[in-house]
């Protein structure tokens, strides 16, 4: 069953539902481009693996500095010898959160060690500001735009940090948006991006993903990527239609959500 959305469905931002979205949608994504490139060609499914820290404090509340105290007079109260006394402390383990995120490479078919091109579904552990994600993304995004590969960037969020390697003020300039596909090519100035621009409103783009400078752009369409993923993981069962999507949207497209969604029958 499709889901009610032309394009993207607010309601896939869910933080249960993003990772199994983000992996089918990289699987169908990495399919996709098998079927479609030259022989020369192949699409390789990778992915990146980081530990994030969830209580990890980017900025203090306190520090603590070393230095000597007046006196040598020891901090903290004194205990019946005049010397300061440990309190018994809990002793408490907690698990660092194992992230692993996929991505997508083509390479030539007989240069595996040569990569053409990078494709990244943007996580939002990657726009999480001060996050070990966004500490992981930022120095492997820095690391392609380096490098002679393309980049291609698919923000399908509407919550975090801008991320991808495009002017924030450049895009306010051009209109409104909630989704981003963001093309930075190898073989131009990386000052240069060719941006595909969504509201919910809108069908996800048909998109260019350049090859080698002798060999003409693949055309990739994520939206019947993303429907496929929709089927596969029974959102349409999943999903509370009845709830307002996390994070809120504007008065007008919320107006806009509640009609379409009535007319789908998804909301009573």
């Amino acid at each position: 069953m499709p889901g009610p959305f032309p394009g993207m469905d607010p309601y896939l931002e869910d933080h249960d539902l993003w990772p199994g979205l983000h992996q089918g949608f990289m699987t169908f994504l990495w399919s996709a481009l098998n079927e479609g490139l030259p022989d020369r060609y192949v699409a390789n499914l990778n992915e990146r693996l980081y530990i994030d820290d969830p209580n990890r404090a980017i900025v203090p509340d306190a520090a603590v500095f070393e230095r000597s105290s007046p006196g040598g007079r020891p901090w903290g109260n004194p205990g019946a010898a005049g010397a300061a006394v440990l309190d018994p402390p809990w002793l408490v383990d907690w698990p660092a959160e194992e992230i692993r995120e996929g991505f997508v490479e083509i390479l030539p078919a007989r240069e595996p060690d040569r990569v053409v091109a990078v494709i990244e579904l943007l996580s939002p552990s990657n726009k999480a500001a001060g996050s070990t994600g966004r500490a992981s993304y930022q120095a492997k995004q820095a690391e392609i735009l380096g490098s002679p590969a393309h980049l291609i960037e698919i923000d399908l969020l509407r919550d975090g940090e801008h991320t991808v390697a495009v002017s924030r003020h450049q895009l306010a300039r051009r209109g409104r948006y909630h989704y981003l596909t963001c093309l930075n090519r190898g073989s131009g100035p990386r000052w240069r991006s060719e941006v595909w621009a969504r509201t919910i409103r809108d069908r996800l783009p048909r998109i260019a993903v350049p090859l080698l400078d002798d060999d003409p752009d693949l055309v990739l369409d994520l939206q019947p990527l993303l429907d496929r993923c929709y089927d596969a993981g029974a959102y349409g069962r999943r999903i509370d239609y009845a709830a307002e999507p996390v994070p809120p949207l504007t008065r007008a497209d919320a107006e806009w959500v509640d009609a379409l969604l009535r007319e789908e029958g998804r909301r009573g």
